[in-house]
């Protein structure tokens, strides 16, 4: 095969890959995309295989990371030639993620399916993981993700998180790839051996998701029979407030009128807490009295709780104020209940890294916030319900989600601003991640977002009701509160460590001979 038939080959992973994810959902053709990327680096030098995997990549990412220009444009007050510009950045650099993976995958000898076929997912699940904490991680769409309507699939990332579902769709894949190249590399394989390597890898890869989808039936069975502590119902407001209005303080007065209506909704409907989303407050809750109040107000007018994001500023010295992105619990009758400050912020939207350095990102942070991170995983307490709330951004990741449900949260809830996507996929991709952290904790989660997607995941990853974007609604349902214990919770993310170490110690054995010299290897 020539070098311009493998690169097509290549991008058109990247590029079909893209329609699995959100708003697409074509969940199916995650199964496949990969195919061809595998196909196309069969058998050529790990360097050139380094491209064709880059290649890939950038097409996807572009076509799922595109939001970024509007973010940064719009709201960074950055030209639309330099928002693009980053964002192809951006793109580049979680393309050299797909191109890590041909090249470490073509530095191993591929002569039995131990040594290549089957090593596939382990590297490229220990890459999601690098990816998730690398420069402070950006595991925004890792592959699991795009089966987060399909229920029965999902149920084993309450053992191995999301990553469990990036590797059974890699293993497919290199399976399919493996058939069709339809080689015979080597020794015949000691499981069965008149068989050729690539019939019986399949046939592993079969067994595999047979076994995934037995255990997802019955972990479904046994979680929806579980007795049921305790039930609350939830109400979450999505205001639609636009951006560009949102911090003006002439609009502070029409945007609480906006949540207080959303609120009396949710009362009419029997909700015993209603979420508002992030910053839904636009102003300083702990300083601005006269807003203050009137929070309050609502919340003991209508004799309900409520859970709403609203920025905060403490001074830990004199003349040194701190400011957070924080949420604030209401109880009935308007008392503080709890507070959350976020912990995890984003790079160059709440705050500038090497900020001595790059200090001519001043405007970016002046147009989007400059906020202090948290220290603690709140949990917080209402009418008997631990609960917690990640902010935005840090729902993506897996591991500081845990840390809530490890604290005793029974129910997950998170608030966001998805008004800085636009009208993009960013917001339905978004809630897919947000729904997998129900499943992985076994706890239900509500969303609220100012501009949506909200709605709800029960605990094996039932999703609705759901809004629209860019329209107000309040949506409702009653939460059901189980004692539903999982792996994933109280050993985190091990499977996709084990992953990595598995990936680290197969390609460095492979380019290490006996003596402990290196390997003649493709350049």
């Amino acid at each position: 095969m020539n070098h311009p038939k493998r690169l097509l080959l290549a991008v058109s992973s990247g590029f079909f890959l893209i329609f699995a994810f959100p708003p697409y959902d074509f969940s199916l053709i995650a199964w496949l995309a990969l195919v061809p990327l595998i196909v196309a680096i069969d058998g050529i030098p790990r360097r050139r295989a380094f491209l064709f995997g880059f290649a890939g990549g950038i097409v996807h990412f572009v076509g799922t990371v595109y939001w970024v220009i509007n973010s940064i444009h719009n709201y960074g007050h950055v030209p639309m030639v330099l928002s693009g510009l980053a964002m192809l950045l951006l793109a580049a650099y979680l393309a050299c993620y797909w191109g890590g993976f041909a090249f470490l995958l073509n530095s191993v000898s591929a002569d039995t399916i131990s040594s290549k076929a089957a090593l596939a997912p382990f590297l490229w699940v220990g890459l999601e993981l690098l990816r998730g904490r690398f420069l402070t991680g950006f595991p925004w769409d890792l592959l699991g993700y795009t089966q987060y309507r399909q229920t029965t699939v999902i149920q084993v990332a309450d053992i191995t998180g999301v990553y469990g579902v990036s590797f059974l769709i890699v293993l497919v894949n290199v399976a399919i790839a493996f058939l069709l190249v339809g080689r015979l590399h080597g020794k015949k394989d000691i499981f069965l051996h008149r068989l050729s390597p690539s019939i019986t890898f399949a046939g592993i890869s079969l067994l595999t998701v047979m076994a995934v989808l037995a255990y997802g039936s019955w972990r479904i069975r046994a979680i929806d029979a579980a007795p049921v502590q305790k039930t609350i119902h939830v109400a979450v407001a999505q205001g639609n407030v636009e951006q560009d209005t949102k911090w003006d303080e002439d609009f502070r007065q029409s945007t609480l009128d906006i949540y207080r209506g959303l609120t009396e909704q949710g009362v009419a409907k029997k909700a015993d807490l209603v979420i508002w989303p992030e910053t839904a407050a636009p102003f300083l809750f702990n300083h601005e009295l006269y807003w203050r109040n009137q929070v309050i107000d609502i919340a003991k007018d209508n004799k309900v709780a409520i859970l709403f994001g609203s920025p905060e500023v403490q001074y830990p010295e004199p003349d040194k104020p701190l400011m957070h992105n924080s949420v604030f619990l209401l109880d009935p009758e308007g008392n503080d209940a709890g507070v959350y400050r976020k912990r995890h912020l984003v790079p160059f939207g709440e705050y500038v890294p090497l900020h001595s350095i790059l200090f001519f990102l001043d405007k970016l942070v002046v147009g989007i916030g400059d906020f202090g991170g948290g220290k603690e995983a709140t949990v917080l307490q209402y009418n008997g319900v631990p609960l917690s709330t990640a902010v935005c951004y840090e729902i993506i990741f897996p591991e500081e989600v845990r840390e809530f449900a490890k604290g005793g949260a029974k129910l997950l809830t998170t608030v966001t601003n998805d008004a800085w996507f636009g009208n993009s996929s960013a917001p339905y991709q978004h809630f897919a991640m947000a729904a997998f952290r129900a499943v992985e904790n076994r706890t239900p989660l509500a969303r609220a977002a100012n501009t949506g997607v909200s709605g709800f995941a029960d605990s094996v990853g039932r999703i609705g009701p759901v809004s629209g974007i860019f329209t107000p609604a309040l949506l409702d349902k009653t939460l059901e509160i189980k004692d539903n214990a999982s792996f994933y919770t109280a050993y985190g993310d091990v499977f996709a460590w084990i992953s990595a170490i598995v990936a680290l110690v197969a390609v460095i054995g492979a380019n290490i001979n006996p003596r402990g010299g290196r390997k003649d290897a493709h350049p």
